[in-house]
This record gives structure tokens, sequence and C-alpha cells, in this order.
């Protein structure tokens, strides 16, 4: 297998897991909203949202791009430039959120 299908087979495989985490707690969230009354729409969109910053600085996702770009042993730099936006994007979206959900 030449180095260009590997790296898609990568994000194939990235891709996959990340719809299994959200079918797997996409009914937790239902459950939960339901029960305490919340928008169930709104509650799983947010689901939806945290996964992809969770994605952000998922280690899978770091070297993932790693082999893309044919660099190793650089997660701590990645680390490092992506959690400044990702604190931003995760406060935004809960200001968001609560504003959402209270008013």
């Amino acid at each position: 297998m030449e180095k260009r299908e590997e790296n898609f087979f990568i994000f194939d495989c990235k891709r996959f897991f990340a719809t299994i985490s959200n079918i797997m707690f996409g009914n937790f969230f239902n459950t939960v909203g339901q029960a305490l009354g919340f928008n169930v729409s709104m509650l799983l969109s947010l689901g939806v949202v945290g996964a992809s910053a969770g994605n952000m600085i998922a280690l899978t996702d770091m070297l993932a791009g790693e082999a893309v770009i044919g660099v190793k042993n650089r997660e701590r730099q990645i680390l490092k430039g992506v959690f400044v936006p990702c604190t931003i994007y995760l406060i935004l979206v809960g200001i968001t959120g609560m504003l959402m959900a209270y008013i």
C-alpha cells in the first residue's frame, strides 16, 4: 500500500470512531434531556459540538495530521497551538448553549 492510501485509511478510521462515539452518547443525551425536560434537539446538537471540540485535542487526530504532513513527535507543539482556540471555542459554545437553554 502506498503512503497516500495509508493516510486516507487513517482518516476513514477516525471518522468511523467519531461516529461510534456520537452514537454511544446520543442515546444518553436523549434520555437525560427527556427526563430533565430540556430541549432534546439542542442538547444533542451541543453534544455533537462538544465532540468536535474533543477532536481538536484528540491524540488520534494529531497523529493522523502528523502522518499526512510527514512529521513525527510534534504532539506537544500541536497541542500548544490548538489549546487556546479550543478553549475559546468551548467558552463561546458554552455561553451560547446556556443562553439558548434559559432564554
